[in-house]
């Protein structure tokens, strides 16, 4: 049997430090992280994103990371997009080579070019757990005891609202990126204070 999942990118103003006003991010479905997808191995799942973010942050992608899926299925970084008020769906088999995939914790997230750092930073991005009926027999916590968990590294700034460590667009003479220091590469500024 399969299953039918919607995923709505939107804007959305989401508590994430106590004591503190909300903070405006990207999301699936209005929360940080988006809402966890859980599915048995092997079972046919389809995701529509419906991309109801503001025109200004342009198109979109949903890759599942890790899964073993069709090329256009992946979400490509500059194939397949969602585009502003537009929707699109991905499948997920949850097999690999014709047999059902091992179980997985996985995450989603956009993949658009030059803007998944950006994306990601800024809230789109969620959890998927593909579940194995096998785990039964190992007497694995379950239920209220089974926490998936995400970690995120974030800076904020006096509102509680995200920094935005990314170049601009408009920038007409970008920095190149340096070889050390908090804005090279992997992290490039993304590492956060709280």
């Amino acid at each position: 049997t399969g299953a039918h999942i919607s995923l709505t990118a939107q804007q959305a103003d989401v508590q994430i430090l106590a004591h503190r006003p909300a903070t405006t991010m990207l999301t699936y479905g209005g929360s940080w992280p988006g809402p966890t997808i859980r599915r048995p191995v092997g079972q046919r799942t389809t995701v529509t994103v419906v991309n109801t973010l503001p025109d200004a942050f342009g198109s979109l992608s949903l890759h599942l990371h890790g899964d073993h899926h069709s090329s256009a299925d992946d979400g490509q970084p500059d194939d397949h997009l969602v585009a502003p008020n537009g929707k699109q769906t991905y499948t997920y088999p949850l097999t690999d080579g014709g047999k059902a995939e091992r179980a997985a914790f996985s995450f989603y997230h956009d993949h658009r070019m030059d803007m998944t750092g950006r994306n990601n930073w800024f809230g789109l991005q969620g959890m998927f757990i593909s579940d194995d009926p096998a785990e039964k027999r190992l007497g694995l916590p379950e239920g209220a005891y089974d926490l998936p968990l995400l970690v995120a590294d974030r800076s904020f700034d006096d509102a509680a609202q995200l920094t935005d460590p990314f170049p601009k667009a408009s920038d007409p003479h970008p920095a190149p990126a340096p070889v050390n220091g908090p804005y090279a590469p992997p992290g490039d500024a993304t590492t956060g204070t709280r």
